[in-house]
């Protein structure tokens, strides 16, 4: 080989961001797109690979476009009068302010830079606040978390927070003092809703949400797509949330018993169930209480969406099951190999696997995993 062939290596790629490396938002804006996609599927395969899982079907994965992401979370810092706001830099407790965020909506992405001139007068000298953006149907909602307006009285703290909704275009606000703590609603203008299918949600401030309208399109569709094909089945939808799936499962014909450890959540869910009254939502913490396979004994399919660190728990009762199919959509190939590594111990096989991207430019990645039994 000579010297000249010996050089080539990859071409250079320009991350597309100007914030990129400084910004801790995105890790990999500089890869090329085979690279970058070959990476995402690294990411998920080695996971199952080591823990010697192997699907008998592997889908082509799915990758969300960037300028889709609904909500997002930034940061804010004023020091001797001057406000950094956009994202923590990377490995830091510092704030990079940011002038464009390219995953986000172009209504929230024009939401951050109306916010831009306010922020210094609403937040206090040297107190990092949390600064929360999420889009629901072309409505945004906004959620402090951390201390502002310290010095105002509260009617003066809601007019200018009014001040500030009028001026951006915010449907609701509501703050909370520290993460995970309950949110405090502020200002509402009207009922921020949702619709999961036929399902119409009124979603609580502040709750979760898939990141992306596409990336929950598609989880939706494929979560159907093995949907028993009788009449009226009945499916269980464990860690359900708003209804994402509950609602497929609705408008699919079936019958649903959905569980939620949020009580907030779980109250909205059940209001939009009028309609179906063979079908039920209830408040259960699956992470202490999850649901025994005596309980699921008319299940026709179990639907599992667990947060992050998995359901260890629940997996574990599912495994002693007899239901026919689990349907596991995971935003952590980590915790996904270890929970399916106990449902195919308890007889399952792993049919299906389909890996999603919604996480753009990030090192995280879904998966939706069939097992039958």
């Amino acid at each position: 080989m000579n010297e000249t062939a010996s050089a080539i290596t990859s071409p250079v790629i320009i991350p597309p961001c100007p914030h990129f490396a400084a910004c801790g938002g995105c890790v990999a804006q500089d890869k090329s797109e085979p690279d970058y996609r070959a990476a995402k599927l690294a990411a998920a395969m080695d996971y199952l690979n080591k823990a010697g899982l192997a699907p008998a079907t592997i889908h082509e994965p799915i990758f969300i476009a960037a300028g889709t992401r609904r909500r997002a979370t930034f940061a804010a810092i004023k020091r001797n009068g001057v406000v950094s706001f956009g994202f923590h830099r990377v490995k830091s407790h510092d704030v990079e302010s940011i002038n464009q965020c390219l995953l986000l909506t172009p209504l929230l992405q024009k939401t951050f830079d109306a916010l831009k001139p306010f922020i210094a007068g609403l937040i206090n000298e040297n107190s990092p606040v949390d600064i929360f953006l999420q889009e629901i149907e072309g409505a945004v909602e906004l959620v402090f978390t951390g201390m502002i307006l310290r010095d105002s009285k509260d009617s003066d703290r809601l007019k200018k927070l009014a001040a500030l909704a009028e001026d951006c275009n915010l449907t609701r606000i509501g703050l909370q003092a520290k993460e995970f703590d309950e949110i405090e609603t502020l200002i509402s203008l009207r009922t921020m809703q949702k619709h999961f299918s036929d399902l119409v949600v009124n979603i609580p401030i502040g709750n979760f949400l898939q990141p992306s309208d596409a990336g929950e399109a598609i989880l939706t569709k494929l979560v159907t797509s093995y949907f028993p094909r009788i009449k009226k089945f009945k499916a269980l939808d464990l860690f359900a949330g708003c209804g994402t799936f509950t609602g497929a499962v609705l408008a699919a014909g079936g019958q649903v018993a959905a569980y939620e450890i949020d009580k907030i959540a779980v109250e909205s869910l059940q209001k939009s169930m009028g309609a179906h009254p063979k079908s039920r939502v209830e408040k259960r913490h699956l992470f202490d209480e999850p649901i025994t396979p005596r309980e699921m004994k008319d299940a026709d399919v179990v639907i599992l969406d667990p947060p992050r660190t998995g359901a260890y728990a629940q997996s574990d009762k599912l495994a002693q099951s007899a239901v026919k199919k689990i349907i596991y959509v995971s935003c952590s190939p980590q915790s996904f190999a270890r929970d399916a590594v106990m449902l195919v111990k308890g007889g399952y096989t792993f049919t299906n696997l389909h890996i999603i991207d919604q996480f753009i430019w990030s090192s995280h990645v879904e998966c939706v995993g069939v097992f039958e039994k």
